[in-house]
Formats: structure tokens, sequence, C-alpha cells
């Protein structure tokens, strides 16, 4: 009996090991714990993915803007300023203002890659790959902050495109291939800060994205039945992110687990 005993309290440790590998409970999580932890393993190692894919958004925006231009609107400032010169510069600038809209497919498509290569395996400590409702969650929630960030984004590249345009007053030999060269860092820069920012620094952009929001009642007593039914709602809506693809396998561990410890409770018996 001591050596039955011993047998099965040696599989459930074993089987314990292998519930602990699948990693921790979905019950002992939050949505937040996890946005906190997706945004962490951003900054770490997933950003280099996006950074890459900004620089190259932004280097095919002006270079599209730039041979969408004639042959003589390929400018080349000498040290006398010319009128071909500056509305050439005019010219390029308006361009590539106006197509500043569609960088942002660009970068949501770097985003997309961005935000899949942090559900990766081995990434996370708390394995966010077996969360993969979360993660198309979490996909869609950047997309819409990335849209609502249109606006602004436009505005702050379009002021620093034209501060650069005005910077480049009295160069000497300066051609239009150089001046919308220099724009790539910047405007990279530009859409780092307006469209990515937010997303690592504020997480309840996103929380909020993924969670259904509360209605407002005028009566206290209807306030309080919809903060009730607002909590069911979020409760529900963490619950359906939270499912992991090993559920099944967590869950024929747990079973095998319980079975172990009744068998190991009748050999003591005994």
């Amino acid at each position: 009996m001591p050596q039955a005993a011993a047998h099965l309290e040696q599989e459930s440790a074993r089987v314990a090991d292998q519930i602990d590998m699948l990693g921790r409970s979905p019950a002992s999580l939050t949505v937040d714990e996890l946005v906190s932890e997706f945004a962490a393993s951003f900054s770490s190692t997933a950003s280099g993915v996006f950074d890459t894919g900004v620089f190259a958004a932004a280097a095919g925006v002006i270079e599209a803007a730039r041979t969408s231009l004639g042959p003589d609107q390929q400018f080349q400032i000498g040290s006398i300023p010319t009128l071909q010169a500056t509305l050439s510069k005019q010219a390029l600038k308006a361009a590539i203002i106006e197509a500043l809209p569609a960088m942002l497919k660009d970068c949501s498509g770097a985003l997309h890659g961005a935000v899949v290569a942090c559900f990766s395996p081995g990434v996370s400590l708390l394995r966010l790959e077996r969360f993969e409702v979360l993660r198309d969650a979490i996909c869609e929630a950047v997309s819409s902050i990335l849209d609502d960030a249109r606006d602004a984004f436009v505005e702050a590249a379009s002021k620093t495109i034209c501060r650069r345009f005005e910077g480049q007053v009295g160069c000497t030999h300066l051609s239009s291939a150089d001046l919308a060269g220099s724009l790539v860092p910047v405007l990279a820069e530009v859409a780092l800060a307006e469209l990515i920012a937010p997303i690592v620094t504020d997480l309840q952009l996103i929380v909020q994205k993924l969670l259904p929001a509360g209605v407002e009642k005028r009566s206290q007593g209807r306030k309080r039945a919809a903060d009730a039914d607002d909590t069911a709602d979020r409760d529900a809506a963490a619950a359906s992110l939270l499912v992991e693809s090993c559920a099944e396998k967590r869950g024929e561990l747990a079973q095998r687990k319980h079975d172990l410890f009744i068998a190991i409770s009748e050999v003591q018996k005994i």
C-alpha cells in the first residue's frame, strides 16, 4: 500500500507540473493584467517589428508623392533661390501631405504584425499565445485606435512637414529626392508619437475597446440596475476573451488530478 500511494502521489505531481506548464489559469487572470502583459511584450520585443514597418510606410508614402510630380518639378535648390524651385517645393509639400492618410493603411498592417508577434510562443511569461480570441480582439482594438487617431496624426504630420520645408530655405544644392528622403525619419517619428505611444502608455484605451462601456441612467434606481447589467456584460465579455486554446487539455489534466486525489485518499483508508 505505501508503494501504491507513493506511485499515485508521483503521478499526481507529474500531472500538476503539466498543468503549471499550461500557464496560470484564466480564472486567476484579468483582461487588464493580460493587456498590461501585451504592452510590456510590445515594448520589449515587438516594437522593432512595428518600427521597421512605420519607417517603410513613411518612405513609401514620401517616395510615391515625389514620383507623382512631373519631371519639371524634380527640382535642385541652388545657392540662389528660383521661382521654379520654390513652386516645385510647394508642389512636393502638398503631394506629401495629401498622401498622409494612405500611410495609415500601411501602419495598420505593420501594427497587426507586431500584435501577433506579442502572442508568439515564448514571448510572454503569462503565455499570451494561448489566448487567440484576445489576440484577435486586441488587433481589432488597436486598429480602431489608429482610425480614431487619424485626424490628429494627419494634422501633426502636416505641421511637421511644413516646418521642415520652411527650414530648408536657402539650402545649397538640395534636390527634391534629398528633401523627401530627409522627411522619412521625421514622419516616422510623428507616426510613432501620435499612433503608437498612446496604445502602450494608456492601456485603458485598449480595455475600453475590448469591454463594453457603461450606460448612464437619469434615475438612481435605474442607474443601479444599469450598473449591475454593465458589470454582468463586462464579466461575460472578459470571460469570452480569456478562453484559452488549451482549455480542453487543462480540463483533462484537472480531471486526472482529481481522480488521483480520490485514489490516494482511498488507498490511505486501507
